[in-house]
């Protein structure tokens, strides 16, 4: 929207918001918000007129961690932290463990595991024990990745044609938005919120929330919608 020809007030106040949403990104030093600097990135390697607010984000968060003595150490802390490592890569084979017990059908949604804790062994018993994994999963009932949780819960058959499904449509989409002229931005931009969701989703299980999952869905619609336009429209391209 910035790059379009539009009134000076709404120009400021999508400056604004891009001024905000970097500062949040940065002060909450989260690994998972960094997705927004990635799509940052993939945007201005697109097309270099948004380099000026790459560069833009790059003093705002030189200035946010000059002058925060609290974020830097925020930010330590996260990398440092090694406490959620083992849990999310005991997750993986806990997961295939399941998986194996149902590959076709799935256990279903919110299935209980406890069941298929009883022949299993623990993997990463160095940092942590078989009894404080299975209540890290009774409590959270998670796998933190979209994928493997569809695999446990709705089985291979509905998983693969799932997925599926969607890497035929997010590719199909993308060859034919690569195909439009330099100055279609708007299909690119929503490729861009797929391709972070999408990463996200490797360690979150995002489309088990109803919000998130009708966001994804919508977005995915759209891109399909504006990859069928070869000349988006001035209305589509500014609206």
């Amino acid at each position: 929207l910035l790059s379009h020809n539009i009134f000076s007030a709404l120009k400021l106040l999508l400056t604004l918001s891009l001024t905000i949403s970097g500062i949040l990104i940065l002060v909450a030093a989260k690994k998972s918000h960094l997705l927004g600097i990635a799509i940052i990135f993939f945007l201005v390697f697109r097309n270099r007129k948004y380099l000026i607010y790459f560069l833009g984000f790059i003093v705002l968060s030189g200035c946010i961690l000059y002058f925060s003595n609290l974020t830097p150490s925020k930010y330590k802390e996260a990398i440092n932290s090694k406490g959620s490592i083992p849990l999310r890569a005991e997750n993986y084979f806990f997961g295939l463990h399941v998986i194996n017990s149902n590959p076709i059908w799935g256990l279903g949604f919110n299935a209980n595991l406890d069941p298929h804790f009883t022949d299993y062994k623990i993997t990463f018993s160095k940092y942590l024990s078989k009894e404080q994994y299975q209540e890290y999963i009774r409590t959270l009932n998670t796998f933190e990745n979209i994928v493997l949780t569809y695999f446990v819960e709705w089985g291979s058959l509905f998983s693969f044609t799932y997925f599926g499904g969607l890497l035929y449509m997010i590719t199909r989409s993308a060859k034919k938005i690569w195909s439009q002229p330099r100055g279609n931005t708007a299909g690119w931009l929503v490729v861009s919120v797929i391709i972070g969701f999408s990463i996200m989703s490797f360690t979150f299980d995002t489309l088990r929330f109803p919000n998130l999952n009708w966001i994804f869905h919508s977005l995915l619609g759209l891109m399909v919608n504006l990859s069928n336009h070869s000349h988006l429209s001035p209305r589509l391209k500014t609206s």
